[in-house]
Order: structure tokens, then C-alpha cells, then sequence
């Protein structure tokens, strides 16, 4: 009688220490014998202790056929395969890339926005700049995701760190520019 233990097919029956075990046939790779917790006896043999419901499951075909346990459903999604660093640094590059195209059209929708405002002379152009300044926040706040990305994942890429020191000039740029326009309102209006 032959017990196929999962994966491991071929296995015989036998006792260790008055324990039944079943002995892996030669040959198993060493990874399954360890995932199907099997031990390396002192003779050599590969044998795993039994459980009493696998003795009653193997019990079942005694001694005149064989017993095959079915394979388990897998509980947990497959383990990601695991990528290069050749792969890792192209993915870093795309990302940075794709980052700063994204900062790009950021900037370029909010030059449209400024240079078109104040030509909105009907509801369409006022659309279109509503849609320019959405887009233009939009996309900063997808470079910015794509930064964060970058600098947690890819610490080591250069297009991450551009991107970061990008990203950090346009914040300080917007909130000088954002001290200066309060500052001149403040003025206009003979507060100050």
C-alpha cells in the first residue's frame, strides 16, 4: 500500500519510536519535505509523524489500497514573484517618469488657466478653465502620490529624488506666491 501525501507521492507506512510515520520515497525535493513538516531520520530516511486523524484518514484504505490525501485549497493568494533589480529600477524609471510628465501638465494647465481667465467671454471658456484648474490639481496630486510612491519603494532613483525636489519647489513657489497676493490684498485695501 502507498500513500501520496499531498504532493508527495509513493509514501510507505512504518513505525518510529512506536509512532506511525510515513518514509518519503527517495528523490522528493527538500522544500516539499519541509512544507509537509517531514524529518530526516538517522538512517537517512525522510519521514513525517502522523497525526491521529491522517492515521485514521490513511487507515481507511489498510492494507489493500492505496490512500491519497487531496490537495488543500489555497487559503491565501500566491506569494508575488519576485522581480529583479533590473526589473525593480525600470519600474522606478517609469514611475519617475511618468511623475514628472504628470507635474509637467500640471504646470502647463495652470499657465493655460492664468493666460485664459480673464478672457472667459462665454460659458464655454469658462468651462474650459474650470476643467484646466481641475485637471491642474488633479494631476499635481497624482505626481505627488507617484513621489511618495517613489521615495518609499525606489529609495535609490534619481527621477524620484527630481521629482521630490520638483514637487517641493512648486509647494514653496505656490506658498510664497500665496504670502505675496495676501500681502498686496492686505495693502489695497489700506489695512496695513
Amino acid at each position: 500500500m502507498y500513500v501520496h501525501f499531498y504532493p508527495i507521492r509513493g509514501c510507505t507506512c512504518d513505525n518510529v519510536d512506536n509512532k506511525p510515520v510515513l518514509i518519503a520515497p527517495p528523490g522528493v525535493p527538500l522544500y516539499l519535505l519541509r512544507q509537509y513538516e517531514f524529518m530526516q531520520l538517522e538512517d537517512g530516511r525522510w519521514c513525517h509523524f502522523l497525526t491521529m486523524p491522517e492515521y485514521e484518514y490513511v487507515m481507511t484504505g489498510y492494507p489493500d489500497r492505496d490512500v491519497t490525501f487531496p490537495l488543500p485549497t489555497p487559503t491565501q493568494p500566491p506569494a508575488a514573484p519576485q522581480l529583479s533589480p533590473e526589473e525593480i529600477e525600470r519600474r522606478g524609471k517609469q514611475l519617475g517618469t511618468i511623475g514628472l510628465a504628470m507635474l509637467g501638465c500640471s504646470i502647463v494647465l495652470l499657465i493655460l488657466y492664468i493666460c485664459t481667465r480673464d478672457l472667459a467671454f462665454d460659458e464655454y471658456t469658462d468651462t474650459i478653465n474650470q476643467y484646466n484648474l481641475r485637471g491642474c490639481f488633479m494631476t499635481f496630486i497624482a505626481s505627488f502620490v507617484l513621489m511618495v510612491i517613489l521615495r518609499t519603494k525606489h529609495r535609490g532613483n534619481q527621477l524620484g529624488k527630481i521629482l521630490f525636489w520638483c514637487i517641493l519647489g512648486v509647494i514653496v513657489l505656490f506658498v510664497f506666491l500665496l504670502i505675496a497676493a495676501i500681502g498686496l490684498l492686505i495693502h489695497a485695501r489700506g489695512i496695513w
